[in-house]
């Protein structure tokens, strides 16, 4: 039962948006650009009994893969002002995606012996942490 009010708040939700961005489409994007869906799994996570180290890991994991979702925005976008099909734009999005988290520095094992307060360095760009200037 749990599932399905799961599923029909998220469809109800992701029907709204698809509505604004039909009339207002600059508008439905700015809307759906907002973390609704990560806001709602950590919402239904945490319902279930998550603990709050697993919803800190996945709202880490959700900004860790925000740089591949941009570049797939950026080439579905310029693929449709180019005249591309719809779903040859979505798939070339898609292939920008998969090579951009392919690209994304990995963890390493220097990751679990660094604690700080988020319990484990997540600095993607400098691959220092920042509390104990470990490097990887």
């Amino acid at each position: 039962m749990y599932a399905i009010v799961k599923v029909l708040v998220s469809a109800v939700i992701i029907g709204i948006i698809t509505e604004v961005a039909r009339r207002f489409p600059a508008q439905g994007g700015i809307i759906a650009a907002l973390p609704i869906v990560s806001l709602l799994s950590i919402v239904w996570l945490h319902m279930q009994g998550e603990q709050t180290d697993t919803l800190s890991k996945f709202a880490f994991g959700v900004v860790s893969g925000l740089p591949a979702t941009v570049v797939m925005l950026v080439i579905v976008g310029l693929s449709l002002q180019h005249s591309l099909h719809l779903f040859v734009s979505l798939a070339l999005g898609a292939g920008g995606w998969l090579l951009t988290l392919g690209r994304q520095p990995r963890p390493s094992p220097a990751d679990k012996r660094c604690r700080n307060s988020v319990g484990v360095c997540m600095n993607f760009l400098r691959n220092t942490c920042v509390k104990c200037r470990m490097s990887w």
